[in-house]
């Protein structure tokens, strides 16, 4: 048996080439959902000028494998390499479009397969109606969830977060996004989620809308799809004491995830009915200053899933295999209670 050793080494680089000068801050990574329309003539200019934008990162990631003696062994270095260009171009009328192109490498100890690949993980198109309706189309990653890791409340994203790639840019998910801003307190939004959809069945429908109560801001959301339960979601943000709280909870009357169990030795899979499924995780975060305002960050996550499996489902081999060789594994997903902290 041997002992594995992570050491991740993280290089990050950012490269920008702009035919126009522009505000890198606002290259589609607000997650703040609610904000404030300003119908101002210098906010509208702004919208009214064409730019194009080049960026992107170069991450590096190694893992060592060490033998019982605590030396490394011959051969053990596995390399991922990923870049990630990403080019945003803003026309006339607020149209804008953005690409997310990922190159990625994987080199791995002698005797085993290097692999190279290179895919899109984001490509929509921006336009609005009469600048009171915004629409995004494409393949696209929504800011859906209020905690920091566990996003109950997230039924649109395919592509989960990694506690080892946790500044890796996640997959897109094929759909369209409206939304609808209703003065500076209340915001409306729609996803129409076609991935993998063949026909109208497959196709799922999310709802959400938020609005702000004093310093807070409160979300109420729905997940709805043909011959699934129906998912209701509430998630909250506020800020007491210097510490931002964050919270979000999802409802349903069944679990639309399969579960497996043991039946006199045989693996069976069933689907929980009739029960109230609950997903909660709540966020305590915690900024210090260092040099720069709130240059360091403390948070603490809990999460809780009401049907997830109490016993150890990886303690016994049959079960283990099972459910890795199936779609049904969902990495910190499985069990009832979890708990991280990240700095």
């Amino acid at each position: 048996m041997r002992i594995y050793l992570l050491a991740i080494a993280l290089v990050a680089l950012s490269v920008s080439i702009r035919a126009q000068e522009i505000d890198e801050s606002s290259l589609f990574q607000a997650t703040e959902s609610v904000h404030a329309v300003d119908s101002s003539a210098t906010i509208l200019e702004g919208f009214e000028k064409e730019s194009t934008a080049l960026t992107g990162q170069i991450l590096q990631r190694n893992l060592y494998n060490i033998n019982r003696s605590g030396h490394f062994s011959d051969n053990s270095l596995l390399s991922y390499s990923q870049a990630n260009l990403l080019l945003d171009v803003r026309l006339q009328k607020g149209v804008k479009a953005f690409v997310n192109l990922e190159l990625s490498q994987l080199a791995v100890p002698t005797g085993s397969t290097n692999g190279t690949a290179a895919f899109i993980r984001e490509a929509f198109l921006d336009f609005n109606i009469d600048r009171s309706v915004y629409i995004r189309t494409g393949k696209q990653v929504l800011q859906w969830g209020r905690s920091y890791f566990w996003n109950p409340t997230d039924l649109i994203n395919m592509d989960r977060h990694d506690f080892f790639q946790l500044n890796r840019l996640r997959d897109g998910t094929y759909g369209t996004k409206i939304h609808i801003p209703m003065g500076a307190e209340r915001n409306f939004y729609a996803f129409i989620n076609n991935q993998n959809a063949t026909n109208l069945n497959q196709i799922s429908l999310a709802l959400k809308y938020e609005f702000l109560v004093g310093n807070s801001e409160i979300g109420l959301s729905t997940w709805q799809k043909a011959h699934a339960f129906s998912v209701y979601g509430i998630d909250f943000s506020t800020r007491t004491w210097d510490i931002d709280i964050k919270g979000e909870s999802a409802f349903s009357s069944g679990e639309n995830q399969a579960r497996l169990r043991l039946i006199d030795g045989s693996v069976d899979q069933y689907t929980v009915h009739d029960e109230l499924v609950n997903k909660t995780s709540l966020t305590f975060t915690k900024t210090f200053d260092w040099d720069l305002a709130e240059r360091i960050s403390l948070t603490q996550e809990f999460f809780y899933n009401s049907h997830g499996y109490q016993d150890h489902i990886f303690g016994n081999s049959v079960l283990r295999a099972s459910l890795l060789s199936t779609q049904l594994y969902q990495p910190n997903m499985n069990g009832q209670w979890y708990s991280a902290t990240f700095c």
